[in-house]
């Protein structure tokens, strides 16, 4: 079915203004979402300066509701504002300096994510009917209007898109494939067109739903801090994704680190090479692909690549570009920087983004300063110290050191210990602080008073917390020869998955409560008994940290 409309906007000369061009794109990702980006070019041949108009650009609310923010650039010299007209949103794009000097040219672009544009059913098989976007209103006239209708490698739509009878010409051959229509000399109006998506790849058209990501910046005494990533996601294809493409904060990376938060867990933090870019999850020490329908959490580590990190004394700041380790839309985007016993952050640690996505500019900084490691009993902590002077030593020194200053450094085992104890027992604290707060909060709110975006939010924090408490605790493993030490943390270990298990399902029970899922006579009866498990997990943990103490200062 075809539709086309005028938007309703007043069509308006061009006399003295610049040439206008448009070049409309609407993608459908990889991961199955849409991407509409509307660039507008303004080009001044003559050669005395012209002033560059304001525009309006129609969007279709059928289409602009399924927009996950918009994104206009270069936002320093453009401004935007929208409205709606009669089932259209019109946007207002007016630049900051309206003068454009002779034969120079000057290009705006606006674009967003859209969600839900293939009306997918998670894990079933269905037709996926998009309602494409072929092209936009605009007020004005334009010199060149070219239209692109992008797919996956393997992608097609049926049928071929066309415009007032005009049929797009297909380069589904080249890259990026799709479809083509340049038209000239024309005032754009909507053009809409149902049609009928299709990609003959399992492997290369992974439709998945991300609830959540997260970067956490993890002070090292390697010098260089650690990124660790933890992403949540559904399968929303009909087939196993054996494959995850992962964008990292640093290309040249090839290996990253399975941490042990995974879910299914791995026993052991686990190396995973990378395949042109690609996670294998069929392979070691993942067991199978992720299945039609199914969550998934993984947890990964590299090293933070030297262009993103400053040390100024001993403050470290590092700037975090917007690239998100999975290349799609996100709901909740999570950088933090972790701050084991020795080190405190500096300025806003943690920062959240809701409807992430890859479009979306700029970077986030986060820093930390590494202490002296003073109590507030003036006492200096044994295992602050030995952390502190590490890390301090480690990244002002060169990279080439003698043979003398490498057995310095393998120092006291002892020490070692203490020193991975220390970052245990801050993790586990952190950990139980944050179980804390959120249920004594949550037990204080009225059914249907908390979002459930405090939810996600909250689930994230505690993965956060989880996935740098399990990094202590494998470290710490790998540090001692103890095979009485090594026990213990073995069973800190699971301690610390049944306390995570225990304060997840008591935040789902509150969840179940808050969104009025659960009756109140059901929620007041299961509470006692949920709150309990998680005071008697809590107290293991810390019992067994009290035990890790012991050995470790046994030697």
């Amino acid at each position: 079915m075809f539709a086309s409309m005028v938007a309703p906007a007043l069509v308006q000369a061009q006399t003295g203004t610049p040439q206008i061009s448009l070049i409309h794109q609407y993608r459908i990702t990889d991961f199955g979402l849409g991407i509409l980006n509307d660039t507008i070019t303004f080009a001044n041949n003559g050669t005395s300066s012209e002033s560059i108009p304001s525009v309006q650009l129609g969007i279709p609310d059928n289409v602009s509701s399924h927009a996950a923010g918009w994104v206009l650039s270069p936002s320093a010299q453009y401004t935007m504002t929208s409205n709606d007209v009669d089932g259209v949103t019109m946007f207002t794009i007016t630049p900051v300096s309206a003068s454009l000097a002779a034969n120079a040219t000057s290009t705006v672009s606006l674009k967003t994510f859209l969600t839900g544009v293939l009306n997918i059913t998670a894990g079933q098989k269905t037709n996926w009917n998009v309602e494409l976007l072929l092209t936009p209103s605009l007020n004005m006239e334009v010199s060149s209007l070219i239209s692109r209708v992008i797919v996956p490698q393997s992608g097609s739509f049926l049928p071929t898109p066309s415009v007032s009878g005009t049929v797009f010409n297909s380069t589904l051959g080249e890259t990026p494939p799709g479809y083509t229509l340049t038209e000239s000399n024309i005032t754009p109006s909507i053009a809409m067109e149902s049609s009928i998506f299709n990609d003959t790849s399992t492997t290369g058209f992974l439709p998945i739903l991300v609830y959540s990501a997260s970067t956490s910046i993890v002070p090292s005494t390697s010098g260089l801090p650690l990124v660790v990533q933890q992403v949540t996601l559904r399968n929303l294809a009909y087939y196993a994704i054996d494959s995850l493409p992962l964008s990292l904060l640093d290309n040249n990376v090839t290996e990253v680190t399975i941490l042990p938060s995974t879910e299914t867990p791995t026993i052991n933090p686990t190396d995973a090479n990378l395949t042109t870019g690609d996670l294998s999850l069929t392979v070691a020490p993942f067991s199978a692909g992720i299945a039609p329908g199914d969550n998934f959490t993984f947890t990964m580590s590299y090293t933070a690549p030297q262009t993103i990190v400053q040390g100024s004394g001993t403050t470290v700041s590092v700037s975090v570009p917007y690239v998100l380790p999975v290349n799609t839309l996100v709901q909740v985007y999570t950088v933090s920087v972790q701050t084991p016993q020795g080190v405190s952050g500096q300025g806003q640690t943690v920062s959240t983004v809701d409807n992430a996505s890859p479009i979306s500019p700029g970077t986030v900084t986060v820093a930390y300063h590494i202490n002296a490691g003073i109590a507030a009993n003036g006492a200096v902590p044994a295992g602050a110290l030995v952390f502190a002077t590490a890390l301090i030593l480690l990244m002002l020194r060169s990279s080439s050191k003698s043979e003398e200053e490498e057995l310095e450094e393998e120092g006291d085992d002892q020490k070692k210990s203490v020193s991975k104890l220390a970052d245990i027992i801050k993790a586990v604290e952190d950990k139980m602080s944050l179980t804390e707060t959120f249920v004594a909060d949550l037990a204080s709110k009225a059914p249907g008073t908390v979002p459930k975006a405090d939810f996600t939010k909250l689930r994230t924090e505690l993965d956060s917390l989880k996935s740098r408490t399990f990094h202590r605790i494998g470290e710490a493993k790998q540090e001692t020869d103890s095979k009485r030490l090594t026990a213990v943390l073995n069973q800190l270990l699971e301690a610390e998955r049944e306390e995570d298990r225990a304060a997840k399902d008591l935040l789902n029970l509150y969840e179940q409560y808050q969104t009025k899922k659960m009756r109140e006579d059901t929620f007041q009866r299961l509470l006692p008994s949920y709150r309990k498990r998680l005071s008697t997990a809590t107290n293991s943990v810390s019992d067994l940290v009290n035990q890790a103490q012991m050995d470790s200062n046994q030697g």
